[in-house]
This record gives structure tokens, C-alpha cells and sequence, in this order.
């Protein structure tokens, strides 16, 4: 990086990171605040919580998210395909309460 103002500075680097494990990559989600360093091993980072997220956290989060996110379009295309008014419409919470009471 070379300034016009002729500076000393352009030839210091901006910062230097001593690390045990170099980088490999950097990942960041654009529509979370989640990004993901790799190195010798993978971690998610969280912005907002500025503390390291594990990997099994994250894996089981994501996890339980795709199973609602399943069912949720498992029910959309069983009202699509139904007749009209024979499926009654049931909250998430009200169908999870009577599936455990059963």
C-alpha cells in the first residue's frame, strides 16, 4: 500500500495477528450476524454476543430449526392439497403441547 503523502508509514502493516492457528478463511452469513473463522478447526462467532458460539450449539440450533421449518411446510402442503375447511388451522405451541400429551 503506497500514500501520495510520503509517508514512512505505507510500508507498516495496519495489524499484526500472532496466532497458535493461522486463519484459512473467513465466512460471514449476510442475512445473520454469524461468521465462521477457519483454522486448525471451525468456529461460528456470534456479533452480537462477541463470545465464541460452539459448533455443536450452532449445528443443534440449525438442526431444530430445518425440523420446524419441515413440518411447517409438511402442514402448508397438506392444507394445499385438502379440501377446503376439512384441516383446521392449529398454532405451533398447541400442536406440540397435544403431540407430548398423547
Amino acid at each position: 500500500m503506497e500514500s501520495d503523502d510520503g509517508s514512512d508509514n505505507s510500508s507498516q502493516p495496519l495489524a499484526v495477528h500472532v496466532l497458535k492457528n493461522a486463519f484459512w478463511g473467513v465466512d460471514h452469513q449476510w442475512d445473520s450476524d454469524l461468521f465462521a473463522t477457519a483454522g486448525a478447526q471451525v468456529d461460528i462467532w456470534n456479533h452480537n454476543r462477541h463470545k465464541h458460539l460452539p459448533k455443536s450449539i450452532y449445528k443443534a440450533t440449525t438442526q431444530i430449526r430445518e425440523m420446524i421449518e419441515c413440518e411447517r411446510r409438511r402442514e402448508e402442503r397438506r392444507k394445499a392439497h385438502s379440501a377446503p375447511g376439512s384441516i383446521q388451522n392449529k398454532s405451533l405451541r398447541t400442536r406440540r403441547i397435544s403431540k407430548e400429551g398423547e
